[in-house]
This record gives structure tokens, sequence and C-alpha cells, in this order.
């Protein structure tokens, strides 16, 4: 995933769970109310039946109320105070008298007193209660369910689409520089290739026996940038341009790899003290020979930078994990998030790009290896491989 995708990626994730958290908010509320004026206005229409069968009971006998209950389309139970049940069309148990209005298999019911009257009023049904099932909404509110997901969605993809729109037209300056800083780095790398290369012949072919031992330390020193300046140049031409090429694993033999590295790295060490404790055991595995070399180069240079002038660096090699532990300014659990992030820099101690890292991770995704960082503030700090067989 590039640059450019991963900064639009995080920033239109933020963006959609948050939206969708809102629409979540909004949408829901916003159908429990509609809900809840559709029960109410079945709960109102229940009212109007009501009344109608109390003026149908005392007009024409209870015996008339099931011609107004089948031509509505309800069911209604009329209780008196004493439980005695004068009236039903349907077998009303379990009544929840605590409960004025119930949504009971879809259907809405009320129980309410027939008629509000005072308690002492002597007709006796005008102080029973009624409990009265209504028609079965259950596909009004599978309607509304679907209809209000259908405005969610809509409402979603609709700010989605703002969103992408608005995120790459805010995003195009910093795309830009981007750009442009890759495009430094490759025609950089193109243009150190020249001047590297006339520096390294001349150090091959330099005659060092004509030299004073004044001179002779000057030249290790140009040696040593020399060698410095060319691992640089090495990690650029992979992050620019091997990147993407295709990989060609093979057997490797690491320990006898990582013993030709720490060779190579030893002026580096000794420059600035650094003992080295190796415990290396005999370990293969199926990878990039390249980009091994890469992954060894980079973890053992941040070493020759970061640790702790005459410190101990510990280096453990055994079959399927590889360590490499040194005392520095160490690292924050905060920073450690971003550690492989290419151009991520927490040490202004020492020069580089932010990149190593980066390509040590790359590296490892492409060849199936886990690479991890431990380490806390002021303490030591290890980058460690493990792989499978």
């Amino acid at each position: 995933m590039s640059e450019k995708t991963q900064i639009l990626f995080k920033i239109l994730s933020l963006y959609l769970v948050s939206s969708v958290l809102f629409l979540s908010y909004f949408f829901i509320h916003d159908y429990q109310n509609k809900k809840e004026a559709l029960i109410l206005n079945e709960v109102k229409s229940l009212k109007e039946i009501k009344m109608g069968i109390y003026m149908k009971a005392r007009m024409s006998g209870l015996g008339s109320v099931s011609s107004l209950t089948n031509e509505k389309g309800v069911h209604a139970c009329i209780v008196l105070e004493n439980g005695e049940k004068i009236y039903k069309d349907f077998e009303c148990k379990n009544i929840n008298k605590g409960k004025n209005v119930n949504l009971i298999d879809g259907k809405v019911a009320i129980f309410e007193k027939i008629q509000y009257m005072e308690d002492n009023a002597t007709d006796e049904l005008a102080r029973a209660n009624i409990f009265l099932v209504g028609k079965n909404i259950n596909g009004e509110i599978l309607s509304l369910q679907i209809s209000t997901t259908l405005k969610a969605a809509f409402f979603l993809f609709a700010l989605l689409f703002v969103a992408l729109y608005l995120a790459k037209l805010s995003l195009r300056p910093l795309y830009e520089k981007i750009d442009t800083l890759n495009r430094f780095i490759k025609d950089s790398t193109h243009e150190i290739n020249t001047p590297l290369s006339v520096i390294s012949m001349s150090i091959e072919t330099a005659d060092l026996e004509n030299l004073n031992d004044r001179n002779l330390k000057r030249f290790n020193n140009i040696s040593l940038a020399a060698k410095n300046l060319s691992g640089i140049y090495d990690t650029l031409v992979h992050l620019c341009f091997n990147l993407n090429k295709p990989i060609k694993k093979e057997i490797i033999d690491l320990k006898l790899l990582v013993s030709q590295k720490i060779n190579y790295f030893s002026p580096f060490f000794a420059k600035r003290g650094l003992k080295i404790d190796a415990s290396l055991k005999p370990s293969f595995i199926n990878a990039d020979l390249e980009d091994m070399g890469k992954i060894l180069d980079n973890l053992l240079s941040n070493v020759a930078k970061y640790a702790e002038p005459n410190t101990e660096v510990g280096i453990i090699l055994e079959q399927n994990f590889f360590s490499i532990t040194n005392l520095g300014h160490g690292i924050s659990k905060e920073q450690q998030m971003q550690i492989f992030d290419r151009y991520t820099r927490f040490n202004d101690d020492q020069g580089g790009f932010g990149i190593g890292l980066s390509l040590v991770k790359s590296c490892c995704i492409k060849n199936g290896i886990e690479v991890k960082c431990q380490s806390e503030l002021g303490k030591e700090t290890t980058f460690s491989l493990s792989w499978k067989d």
C-alpha cells in the first residue's frame, strides 16, 4: 500500500467510523420515534373503538359488541372490578394490568377503564376495564425498518463520496510533496552513483605503504565514510527501484551471512567503542538473499548509530529466530506504533531519512518474516525476527 493510499485510508476510516456512529444514533432515534408514533396512532384508533363499544353495549347490550369488533378487526375483553369477565371474544389470559399499552405478537393492545367515571358511579359497566387488542402492525414495523436502513445507507454512501472527494482535494498538496520527496530521493540516488564509484575505486587502488600514521588514520576515516555512504546508496537503490521486483528465494546460511555483516560493520562498532556479544547457532531460511542482506544491514547500522558509546550489543541467532539488542535512548510505546512507517524518525542525534526500518518491514513481509520491536525509554531496545520453516 503506497503512502498516498495509507494516508487516505486512515482519514477515511476515521471519518467513516464517526459518520457511522452519528448516523446510527440519528436513525435509531428516528426509527424509535416513528415506531412510537405508529403505536400511538393505533392506540388512538383503539380508544375511539373503545368508546364505540361502550355506547354499543349501553344501547344494545353486550351481545351486540361482537358485530362492532368484527367490523373493526379487533378483539375485546371487558372485566368488572371484581375480575369477572362479562364479555370476551378471545382468550384474554395474563393481562398486564400494570401497563396501559402493550405490544403482543405485533398487535397493539390497551388495558384501561371503558369509561372515565367516578368510582362511586352506579353504572357497573362504566366502572369496568376493557382489554382491547388491535390489528397486527408487524408489516408496518418491518416496512419502517427497511425504509430507515435504506435511508441510512444512502446518507452513508453520500457522506463517503463527499469525504473521498474532499479528502483527495485537501490532500493534493501533501501528495505533491510526497511525489517531490520520492523524486528527489530517486534523482539523488542516481547522482550519487558516479562520485561514489570514483571514491570506492580510489580507495581500493590506493597505495597505503607510503602513508604515515596520521594520513593512514585519515584514509581509514575516508574509507569508513565511503563504506557508510555505500550502505546508504544501496538502501536508496533498493527502496526506489527494487521493492516491486520478484523475489528469488533460496536457502540461506544465516550464520555465515550474519558473521559477514558483523565483520563488515566492525569498524563502525569499534569507532563508538561497542562490544559485540554474538551467540550464533546454525540457522537457515528460505528467503531472498538481497532482502535478507538489507534487513541485517539496516538493523546493524541502526545499532552503530543509536547505541550508547562503550556499551555492549547482544546478537542472538537460533533456528527460526534472530535478535539484536542495544542500550540507548529507547523507544516509547507510542513511537513503536510508528517506528516502521516510512520517513519516521524520533532521534535527531544521527542523520538519516527515516526509511531504514520501513525497508526492513517491507522485506520481512515479502519473505514471510515477523519483525518486532521491544523497548522502553532509557533502557534496552531489541529488534527480533522470527519465521517458519
